[in-house]
């Protein structure tokens, strides 16, 4: 196995092992239409799709969040959204407790 064989494999262990973390991903507008929806595992039996706008639009000052620039991380209901918002574009990550942000957040930026 050549050295960009093997490189090539660890990319990709890295990319399952960072995916499996991740329940379901979402891009959705501030509108609350879907754009996208992608569920990778069936650990989470709620929409989360109307359960994250309907948190949204209560209040976004009343969610418990990190914030790095614009990077948010919440936890709602016993599920964990990691959000990043690009003008009128929500790209959002739905994920049971005990999950990364940092690896989240690596997959929403990619």
């Amino acid at each position: 196995m050549s050295y960009y064989t093997s490189l090539t494999h660890l990319k990709y262990d890295r990319a399952v092992k960072m995916i499996d973390a991740v329940s379901e991903l979402f891009i959705i507008t501030t509108a609350g239409h879907v754009l996208a929806k992608r569920k990778y595992k069936h650990d989470i039996k709620v929409n989360t799709t109307e359960m994250f706008m309907a948190k949204l639009q209560d209040s976004e000052q009343i969610l418990p969040h990190f914030v790095s620039n614009h990077f948010k991380f919440n936890e709602l209901d016993g599920v964990q959204f990691c959000q990043i918002r690009r003008q009128q574009i929500y790209f959002v990550a739905a994920c049971k407790k005990g999950t990364s942000p940092i690896f989240v957040i690596e997959i929403l930026t990619r």
